[in-house]
């Protein structure tokens, strides 16, 4: 008897082995199942959440170039008056006693000589070159003809807004920054033919850097919902909440911090006297007090350093500098082409008066009078090897009209044919971008080269934002 339990109780710790290794199987095997789920559930949050930061497969409306990139209505423009602008920049800085009057008449008083309004203030003649006003070592008009503006009358309402321009495709690749947002004011007093406009380029802060680029999503999702937006008053409330209060999260564009830095700032087209010029300002907060400060214009060189010919080792720098910039100026896009000109090199007047009559902003004269020397040769020599080595079928002549283009003269006045089959598209009348007459009922004008060529790209770098999350890549 004893040896037929010992039988059946051997043989019941086997089965009960053999169960307990069953369930341990199970467990184990319904264990990693788990584990495997929980991985691909995490996997999925995480890929979920990076598509929601970068706007992967977000639903785009269609685009609207009236409502979305270049606003001319003035039922919005209205709203946006030069006197509220200048006022927001004075008391968003935080300088006790900072006005929208002191600092238009300190703007201003930049283009007249010392001691001008105050001695202590940025004048025309701060740096002299040879003896005479200059800025960079390169010459300078002083006085301007629009100097006087400092001491006539204030009157804000001689400036009206003609164009709010959407500039999203220059936001930073790496988010520093979400982009430019300009308005462009005209001064209704000036004859047709002597405009005084001035452009407001805002770059608005990204309130989270360290997300990078998806950090502006939310200004991205902003100007491409407004195409969806029927009402004029509703786009106008929008818009005003963006440049005045800032949307959630961020700041209003109109603040002082936002025209701090190259390449944003405030630009001025003045025509006075017979001459088309271009200038460029920052503010800066220098010993408690709010200051227009003049500032170099984005790839402006002086032309002379275009010609070989003359000696000296910064026009050597320059050129070098230039041969690198040949294999993107060689791009065959004209929305893509573009070079990248050091600070060192640059005007801070588009076109200064050095006693002749051969305008800085145009390169090809002092290029084209070099190639009676061997070092002009030498210089064409190098470009035309660079564009070889890009492939380009351009010649050099064409790589010296394209940096003309990029200057911000040459963007208004240049057209045609710029080589390699690439067209620079026209400007109205005026080299002007946006007019400062309505051509249409209660709209004012832009030109072809903005509506047919520049703003599609603009839409499809907002559009490949929003829907994969690509960076802007370059555009004019």
């Amino acid at each position: 008897m004893n040896a037929e339990r010992r039988a059946q109780n051997v043989e019941w710790r086997k089965a009960a082995r053999g169960r307990r290794f069953f369930l341990n199987s199970t467990f184990c095997a319904l264990r990693s199942a788990f584990k495997l789920l929980a991985l691909l559930a995490a996997l999925a949050l995480l890929v979920a959440a990076k598509r929601r930061a970068v706007g992967i497969g977000a639903t785009v409306p269609e685009l609207s170039r009236q409502r979305s990139f270049a606003i001319s209505d003035t039922a919005i423009l209205s709203a946006f008056t030069f006197e509220r602008v200048l006022a927001q920049l004075a008391a968003r800085s935080g300088v006790t006693g900072a006005t929208a009057e002191g600092l238009y008449r300190q703007w201003w008083d930049t283009q007249n000589p010392r001691p001008g309004r105050d001695a202590a203030m940025p004048h025309c003649d701060d740096e002299l070159t040879n003896g005479k006003p200059s800025h960079n070592g390169f010459p300078r008009r002083c006085p301007t003809a629009e100097g006087v503006l400092a001491n006539e009358p204030y009157r804000p309402e001689d400036f009206f807004a003609i164009a709010i321009t959407n500039r999203f495709d220059l936001a930073d690749a790496n988010g520093a920054h979400c982009g430019q947002y300009r308005i462009v004011f005209a001064h209704r007093n000036e004859p047709p033919a002597e405009p005084l406009h001035i452009i407001f380029e805002g770059a608005l802060a990204n309130p989270n850097p360290a997300a990078g680029l998806a950090g502006c999503r939310p200004v991205a999702q902003f100007w491409a919902d407004l195409s969806a937006v029927g009402s004029v008053d509703e786009r106008r409330l929008r818009l005003e909440r963006f440049f005045f209060d800032g949307i959630t999260g961020f700041a209003p564009v109109v603040d002082p911090a936002h025209y701090r830095h190259a390449p944003a700032g405030i630009r001025t087209l003045q025509s006075r006297a017979g001459s088309q010029r271009f200038y460029q300002f920052r503010i800066i907060t220098e010993n408690g007090r709010l200051i227009m400060k003049p500032d170099v214009l984005e790839n402006l060189p002086f032309d002379r350093l275009f010609d070989a010919s003359v000696p000296g080792e910064r026009g050597e720098r320059f050129r070098a500098e230039l041969l690198r910039n040949v294999s993107t100026l060689s791009t065959r896009d004209v929305n893509l082409y573009h070079m990248a000109i050091p600070a060192e090199f640059l005007m801070v007047e588009s076109d200064p008066d050095v006693g002749d009559d051969e305008p800085a902003f145009i390169y090809s004269i002092p290029f084209n009078r070099s190639l009676n020397s061997s070092a002009g040769l030498a210089f064409r020599e190098a470009i035309l090897t660079e564009l070889q080595t890009s492939g380009s079928a351009l010649v050099p002549e064409k790589i010296i009209m394209r940096a003309e283009t990029q200057n911000c003269v040459g963007c208004h006045s240049i057209r045609g044919d710029v080589g390699d089959g690439v067209t620079f598209p026209p400007s109205l009348g005026n080299n002007q971008h946006v007019s400062d007459i309505e051509v249409a009922a209660g709209r004012f004008g832009i030109s072809r080269a903005m509506e047919e060529v520049f703003i599609p790209h603009r839409m499809q770098i907002l559009r490949e934002f929003l829907q994969s999350g690509k960076a802007p890549v370059h555009s004019n």
